[in-house]
């Protein structure tokens, strides 16, 4: 229909049984009909290459967090974490790291104090879900208890 400019391309598109579906008709549609070159939501990615690859390593083993040697390769995070996954560096996956005993109290006593949860993530140098699933943790426990 596309490549025989036909207009009535929008009945027989809505015809698809998904919004989905419509939405990828319309797209080829108009793929068709030249006036885009392909869908705007694809992307290309670019194949990482062995020099990227070593860079990354050697930032890694310089001591080099993850944000810094993203910013560095001019990657998204999980592109990077993927190229240091792959190259066995021990540090770089993103598993998390488990609360101590004495952040937990930690965490306890800024709370009862009034801190907000994101007051004491900032001042742990945790994540705020880290810190929010742990005094949800706390209130069940105290409501248990009592």
């Amino acid at each position: 229909m596309g490549k025989e400019h036909d207009s009535t391309h929008i009945s027989t598109i809505m015809k698809f049984p998904t919004a989905d579906a419509q939405y990828a008709a319309l797209m080829h549609f108009w793929k068709m009909y030249g006036l885009i070159e392909r869908p705007p939501a694809a992307r290309k990615y670019e194949k990482v290459t062995l020099e990227e690859k070593i860079k990354a390593f050697n930032l890694h083993h310089a001591g080099k967090n993850l944000t810094e040697i993203s910013n560095e390769l001019n990657r998204v995070k999980s592109s990077t974490a993927r190229i240091l996954e792959e190259m066995k560096c021990e540090r770089a996956s993103r598993k998390h790291k488990p609360l101590s005993k004495e952040e937990i109290c930690r965490i306890r006593l800024m709370r009862l104090s009034g801190a907000s949860l994101r007051d004491i993530a900032e001042k742990m140098g945790r994540t705020h879900s880290t810190i929010k699933y742990q005094v949800d943790r706390l209130n069940l426990v105290s409501h248990s208890n009592g």
